[in-house]
This record gives C-alpha cells, structure tokens and sequence, in this order.
C-alpha cells in the first residue's frame, strides 16, 4: 500500500516472515528438507514471481501479498477503503480471486440503503499466509457473524486513522488483535489458575470496578519511538451505541472512533479518546 497510510511502513509489515518455497534446483530442495531457511515471501518485488506453498502454486508479487496479509489481519474489508493506495486494485483483486486467494462478499448497510463489496481470504490464501510463518500475526479466511459484518468491515479504515497518530510520534504497529483473539487469550485454559484481573492485567486489557474486563474492537502492539512496546485498545462505535456506551469505553482507556453521534449525544474529548472519522 501507497500514500500517507501505507500499512507496508509499518512494523506489523516488516515483521512478517512467511517463508514459503518457490521452485527450487534439486540441490537447493535437498537443503530445504534438511531444515535450511526457506525463500521469504518478502522477497518478492513489482513483478508477478511462481510461489508454491503446499501442493498449489501462485503467481505473486510483493503488492499481493501486502493486500493478501490486510484482508487476513482485518477479516474482511471494504473495497473503497482500499482503492486509495492500490492504483491497480480491481486488476490485482481479479488476479487473486482467479488463483483462489481472495473472495468478495456483499453486504448492506443498515436498512439496505447501499451495498458493500468486502473482500476477505480463502482458506487457501490464509494458509498461504500462515505456512512457515516466523511471527505471531493471526490471520483470518471469510467472514464472522454476518450481523457483525457491517461493524467489523469498518474496522480496516479505523486502523488507518489510527496509524496517522502513531506516525506523529514515530511510532509503529507491530501486531493488530482482534476482539475474538483477545477473548480467546483471556480464557486459556492453561491461564486457569490466574485470577481474570491478573490475566486482563497481561493482556493490555482493562477491568472495572465490577470486575469487567473491557474487550476493544482491535488491540495495537504498538513499537513506539524509544524502542519500548505499548498496547492501544481501539473501538469503533454506530449510532447504535448508546451515549451511557460510549462512555464506558472512554472510561476504559479506549481510544473510540465513530462515524456519527449516539443517541442522547457526545462531542470529541481534549484527549483525543473521542475521535470523528
């Protein structure tokens, strides 16, 4: 990705190493099998190169694999929202769907009004992302809950609204989380013995007075300037949030975006924890 938001300039990007294995010479397979590094899919560049991942192989350049590690960090994205830093996003989504990476999935906002066209992984193209992968990014292939599908579409668009504020203070993303991986996280059965406050409490994640842990839309494992690590918790938030809602996540330390008001009203706060798409 292009421009101001280009996720590729963050860390969670840099960072991923999927080495996955092109067509090598026998002596260069004869090294594979006894372990040696396999070919980074980051070694790819502007030209379309042959991958094999598996018993399939795929026609990629570094471009689809930028869009290829969004779509599975994001479950599911809204077109339009890409379009802004792929120039050649319709040709590039029609190369991915012909090799069965990527899919496109209708949806309609409330009261059906207008249609959304997200794209989402495979289950190929998620294992595609996840064969030899040397990092802990979570990747997704198709949708969740399709009463869910308008909200988590958007969440892509708040990430990069978000990434501009890292940015001012030279700060990077290193891992994105959702909601449903958070969850998953806080209630391992290996953590049993830990207290909910005490497993919260290492994941980022806040508790409130009645012993509540507050789960956000996303968590950033955030690379600030100073080289030490910190986590953001981000929601977004409809017109069906009530006002009481929205300020229980402020409360919670979430930073809240929001496309319109809730019901009963509320304002941008000095603290940016309130923040208008």
């Amino acid at each position: 990705m292009r421009g101001r938001s280009d996720p590729r300039d963050d860390g969670q990007w840099q960072d991923a190493r999927e080495d996955l294995r092109r067509p090598r010479s026998s002596e260069a397979r004869s090294r594979e099998t006894r372990g040696a590094p396999l070919p980074s899919l980051d070694s790819l560049d502007d030209r379309r190169d042959q991958v094999s991942a598996g018993r399939s192989t795929y026609r990629l350049r570094a471009s689809d694999v930028h869009l290829l590690r969004t779509l599975g960090t994001f479950r599911a994205v809204d077109e339009r929202d890409l379009a802004p830093d792929y120039p050649t996003l319709h040709a590039d989504v029609r190369v991915l769907r012909d090799q069965g990476l990527v899919t496109r999935v209708s949806t309609h906002t409330e009261g059906a009004r207008r249609r959304a066209d997200l794209l989402t992984l495979t289950r190929a193209g998620r294992d595609l992302l996840r064969a030899n992968d040397g990092h802990d990014q979570r990747y997704y292939a198709g949708v969740g809950k399709d009463r869910e599908l308008e909200h988590d579409a958007q969440l892509y668009r708040v990430y990069r609204a978000h990434v501009e504020h890292l940015r001012a203070r030279d700060a990077q993303v290193e891992r994105v989380q959702l909601d449903h991986e958070l969850k998953r996280a806080l209630w391992q059965r290996q953590h049993a013995t830990l207290a909910t406050a005490d497993r919260a409490a290492a994941l980022g994640l806040p508790v409130d007075a009645h012993g509540r842990v507050h789960l956000p839309d996303l968590q950033l494992v955030v690379r600030e300037a100073d080289g030490g690590v910190t986590r953001c918790n981000v929601e977004y938030v409809t017109r069906h949030y009530t006002a009481a809602a929205v300020r229980a996540k402020v409360a919670a330390g979430f930073v809240v975006y929001r496309d319109a008001p809730a019901r009963g009203g509320w304002h941008e706060d000095r603290e940016r924890r309130l923040v208008s798409l």
